[in-house]
């Protein structure tokens, strides 16, 4: 199934219940895109520290090895069982490609600008094709519960992805300004209408928090 966007869905209301999901982006790797670095796995056990008395009830992660390392010490903290999926997997950028720049190519993503355009890698629309259908699916088992998922994927994935779903704006200058350092966590909260309030960016309250505003939303 491919996702598609539902543009009525912007015209619903978050609801003060919910589901908070925390989005995570891996640990660092040694070498980049391999298994954690001895600071990678001292980061992912701080993670599970910081979550260890969170109402953590599911945690999902991409196929790579970075970020399942990262995602398997907050379930077996929790004793949960690790949901991988390669739907989330990292964009595929063709390392041989300079012009543009990765980070020109997100802002240009971010911007509405080439989103066909792959560069030799993937394009923005296949990477939020496969984001729609991991994402329905999500949106789908968890919009009535109660607790908490932790959702361990990429930097660039996040980037593009996330102000894709949050109801509230995600602005590029603030995505692009503050990034996501190794273990950062964009905090949100999965309404029962479907709907996702993104409250907190790498430890920075989001602006439009709390501010209601057109956004389009992937289809449940």
């Amino acid at each position: 199934m491919t996702g598609r966007v539902d543009t009525a869905r912007a015209e619903r209301k978050p609801t003060p219940t919910g589901y908070d999901v925390l989005f995570v982006r891996h640990a660092e790797a040694n070498p980049p895109g391999g298994p954690l670095s001895d600071l990678g796995l001292a980061q992912a056990a701080a993670l599970a520290e910081l979550l260890h008395d969170q109402p953590v009830d599911a945690v999902y992660t991409s196929m790579l090895l970075r970020a399942f390392q990262t995602g398997a010490a907050v379930a077996t903290d929790h004793n949960l069982p690790l949901i991988a999926d390669a739907l989330i997997n990292e964009v595929e950028f063709d390392p041989t490609v300079v012009t543009p720049s990765i980070p020109d190519r997100l802002r240009q993503w971010l911007e509405g600008e080439n989103r066909d355009e792959g560069f030799g890698g993937e394009s923005f629309n296949d990477v939020l094709s496969r984001w729609n259908d991991w994402w329905s699916g999500f949106v789908k088992e968890h919009r009535t519960d109660r607790g908490t998922a932790v959702v361990v994927a990429h930097g660039a994935l996040l980037i593009l992805m996330l102000p894709e779903v949050c109801y509230n704006a995600l602005e590029p200058d603030f995505v692009l300004g503050h990034g996501l350092p190794n273990t950062a966590i964009v905090k949100a909260r999965l309404h029962p209408n479907g709907t996702l309030s993104c409250t907190e960016w790498a430890g920075t309250p989001i602006p439009s928090a709390g501010v209601d505003g057109p956004r389009h939303h992937l289809h449940r």
